[in-house]
């Protein structure tokens, strides 16, 4: 290796930081020694090093040149062309760039186009199926499903298929994907649910499109388009969860923006006419407020439509007599319903204000117990609860005197007045009624347990207090079980057009059945109340009419509700032979231990479905014994495994340790993520007991 001066080669390497080899190769050079003139590497490899030139690269393997692959003209063209609309949207962002001349406004018109519809809704309709089968999808809509909530007024000429479609695609495309959930005869079954996620696909997009992105030219058919989703909408099943409630929130936000309800911008004249746009303003003004309190009545944190003087004079001008078809029958109903909704919320809103209803307490009011505080003497804990009584009792009074103006609590013929306008006002009706019964009961029960350093013997109950929440226990139940008759009722008949809320009405009494019960076997209650024990409720016998009812429609009318139904209604089987089939067989001496009343306790994170029942076990007289309830319930591997295991197999896996409180951790968790869209149990039971 020849050498060199080595303090010529120090200060060349010091410039470049590293040797030309070193560098070619992308390693470190290293400079050690000031006696040599190289770097390590090249020093221990006896080779020339030098920082200018690589004596090695003459003899180095190149790397063979990466092939790439052959492209077409066209192909760069496009390349190019992608390139270029890509640096030119980059630079239309940036701050500064004019877009004030022709051109740029061109450019902005053009890139706003990409989110436009990019099909009118007549030629996806047309597209999706014949003219012939969109009209008798369009009637069947109005014949057998919207005559179950008539609180939705269509007028005459939005009964008709192509004047509906020249006035509103959108609102004719959403009656037609409701009549595709269930099976009416009008198609195969695979077609009818394709036909029905396509149509639901492009409504989104397009309701999206002209209500968020448009915002302009809103009108009632929007309203009536938004609220028909909502009700015959799809239970949730993993996505969609809120889908129903943002429907109807829309709805109301859309009847905001058009100001549906301005009755001083209505022409006197205009609302003599059934087509025309200021009466049919108030109608979706007035149904809009229907559908909302409805929903509140179940969900309290939605109280955001009220009663208003606007809603006073839009019932006044839609229920004055005006010509020999005016006010219509739908007219006078919606009117009517308005009255029955507006009792309900003002009832809703004192069981908030005066602290029964315990969803919107705080958690240090919570503790408080009644209305936050629990009042310093036992004789006033007992004069609250009688002025409680009778305060709700001229609230149902007032409730039940408007609800009979109807003459359906009379005993009127179902001739005599509508079937949907009958069903729609009685399952209201018995809602109402079950939630006063079932806020007071909870209420009461939530102060017996507020303080648990006091045993219950030693605290004060009169007796008169006592026969009063006996008296509304069993009015709790009955009420539950007119609404299951009534459901069965409607079901009897083959009806399956009703909106979706009809069955959350009943599955909403089935569980509140299940709880009251489970209090009825709780240990202060049978303290306070020995004679509960006779108390009996016709809970089997409900649960399996509704089961049939469910699997009946779901095999001969693929009615996809029913389908979704099925989880929840195999998850509330669970609970029923325990709280029913063994209904007080087992004494307060004899449960080990179990605290029926803390089996409502909410668990966070835990889920029903994530334990499996086994076969109860009876001792020689016939009842089941502590350790047979204790296995009704096991741990299952996993949520797939136990959704395609059999729930009253003996082959379930057999449990390490157990509670029965596992028996309903996490009860309202499951139950609202299953009942979303009007009801969940947000109106009973909703606290927890600790």
């Amino acid at each position: 290796m020849k050498r060199v001066r080595s303090g010529d080669f120090a200060q060349r390497w010091r410039a470049a930081r590293a040797c030309a080899r070193c560098h070619r190769l992308k390693s470190r050079c290293v400079y050690e020694d000031p006696e040599h003139a190289s770097c390590r590497r090249c020093y221990a490899l006896e080779i020339a090093c030098s920082v200018e030139a690589d004596p090695t690269a003459q003899t180095a393997r190149r790397r063979p040149a990466m092939k790439l692959p052959a492209r077409t003209p066209d192909q760069i063209l496009r390349k190019v062309q992608r390139l270029l609309a890509d640096a030119e949207r980059e630079f239309s962002r940036m701050p500064g760039a004019d877009h004030e001349g022709e051109n740029g406004e061109e450019h902005l018109h053009k890139n706003t186009t990409v989110f436009q519809q990019p099909r009118p809704a007549q030629d996806v309709l047309s597209s999706l199926i014949s003219e012939a089968e969109a009209c008798a999808r369009y009637a069947c809509f109005h014949e057998r499903m919207a005559i179950y909530f008539p609180v939705l007024t269509f007028p005459g000429h939005l009964r008709d298929f192509r004047q509906a479609m020249a006035a509103s695609p959108l609102l004719v495309l959403a009656c037609i994907y409701v009549t595709t959930i269930c099976d009416h005869g009008l198609s195969e079954a695979h077609q009818n649910r394709r036909l029905g996620s396509q149509v639901l696909e492009y409504l989104d997009k397009a309701l999206a499109q002209t209500i968020y992105v448009e915002a302009a030219d809103l009108s009632y058919h929007i309203v009536f388009a938004c609220m028909i989703l909502s009700l015959w909408g799809v239970p949730p099943l993993r996505v969609h969860q809120y889908k129903s409630h943002i429907d109807l929130i829309t709805a109301y936000s859309v009847a905001v923006c058009i100001d549906a309800g301005n009755v001083s911008l209505v022409n006197p004249l205009a609302v003599l006419s059934d087509d025309s746009v200021e009466r049919n303003n108030l109608r979706s003004f007035l149904a809009v407020y229907c559908s909302c309190g409805s929903l509140n009545f179940s969900l309290p944190r939605f109280n955001f439509a009220t009663w208003s003087p606007r809603h006073n004079l839009a019932m006044e001008l839609l229920s004055r007599p005006l010509s020999g078809t005016l006010p219509s029958q739908g007219d006078r109903f919606l009117c009517f319903y308005s009255r029955v909704i507006r009792v309900g919320k003002q009832l809703s809103d004192f069981l908030t204000e005066s602290g029964v209803s315990m969803n919107l307490l705080t958690s240090e009011e919570e503790r408080g117990g009644l209305a936050g505080l629990c009042p310093p003497g036992p004789r006033a804990n007992s004069l609250r609860f009688q002025k409680l009584v009778a305060d709700l009792s001229v609230y149902e009074k007032n409730l039940t005197d408007t609800v009979s103006e109807s003459g359906i609590l009379g005993g009127l013929t179902q001739s005599a007045v509508a079937p949907g306008e009958r069903f729609c006002l009685l399952l209201t009706y018995y809602h109402l009624v079950m939630m006063i019964h079932d806020n007071l009961v909870s209420c009461c029960i939530y102060n017996l347990t507020v303080d648990n350093q006091v045993q219950p013997q030693g605290m004060y109950f009169p007796q008169q207090d006592k026969d009063l929440i006996m008296e509304h226990i069993r009015k709790f139940g009955e009420i539950c079980g007119r609404i299951l008759g009534c459901f069965i009722e409607l079901n009897a008949s083959g009806v399956t057009g009703y909106p979706t809320f009809f069955y959350y009405r009943a599955l909403t009494a089935l569980i509140s059945l299940i709880r009251l019960l489970i209090l009825v076997k709780s240990d202060i209650l049978q303290v306070y109340f020995p004679e509960i024990q006779s108390v009996r409720f016709r809970l089997p016998c409900l649960y399996a009419e509704v089961l049939k009812i469910v699997d009946s429609s779901k095999e001969h009318f693929d009615l996809q509700v029913c389908e979704r139904f099925s989880d929840l209604l195999q998850r509330i089987g669970r609970w029923v032979p325990v709280v029913a089939a063994n209904d007080n067989e087992l004494s307060t001496d004899s449960n080990d231990g179990i605290d029926f009343l803390e089996l409502t306790d909410i668990s966070k994170g835990q889920e029903v479905e994530k334990f499996a029942a086994r076969q109860m076990l009876r001792n020689d007289d016939g009842k089941l014994t502590p350790m047979a309830i204790s296995a009704l319930i096991v741990d299952a591997e996993d949520e797939h495994a136990s959704r395609g295991q059999d729930l009253m197999s003996d082959n379930a896996p057999k449990p390490a340790s157990f509670s029965i409180k596992e028996m309903f951790k996490g009860i309202d968790e499951d139950i609202i993520r299953y009942l979303n869209p009007f009801d969940t149990l947000d109106a009973g039971f909703s606290f927890t007991f600790d």
